[in-house]
């Protein structure tokens, strides 16, 4: 696997960055040469990660995430990563949810991570030097 540039950015930990995060992710992407279905699902991927480390990881504190991307060779593939020194969070470690239970009987919260890992072909999840990763990878 061989990285051909890799971007990085902070941003503020608040739910009102995620267009400026969408935008940085998007049109990096595009011009790495991501093609558009693979992009959208992509940015469906960033709004959770990022919405979920905004409004959970500092707990009402100010924090940071930092979001990299890169395109990857052989064959062409686009990664992400998420950093931020907030609580510790394996999304990776969740049960899926019980999609085949009517609606009113659901339990709450889940469903969005469960389509993270739907649609990437990759999602893990580290903790290292106090910082969570959460990084994502779709061919």
């Amino acid at each position: 696997m061989r990285v051909t540039e890799m971007n990085e950015k902070q941003f503020a930990a608040e739910a009102e960055n995620l267009a400026e995060v969408m935008t940085y992710v998007q049109d990096g992407l595009k011009e790495a040469g991501c093609p558009p279905q693979t992009l959208r699902q992509i940015l469906l991927a960033v709004e959770e990660i990022f919405v979920n480390i905004a409004h959970y990881a500092y707990r009402g504190e100010k924090g940071f995430v930092t979001v990299k991307y890169a395109r990857l060779d052989s064959p062409a593939r686009y990664a992400l990563w998420f950093c931020d020194a907030g609580v510790p969070f394996d999304p990776t470690a969740r049960d899926a949810p019980d999609i085949s239970t009517d609606l009113r009987n659901r339990q709450i919260g889940g469903l969005g991570i469960f389509l993270v890992r739907e649609m990437m072909d990759k999602m893990t999840y580290t903790r290292e030097n106090g910082r969570n990763i959460i990084y994502i990878e779709k061919q």
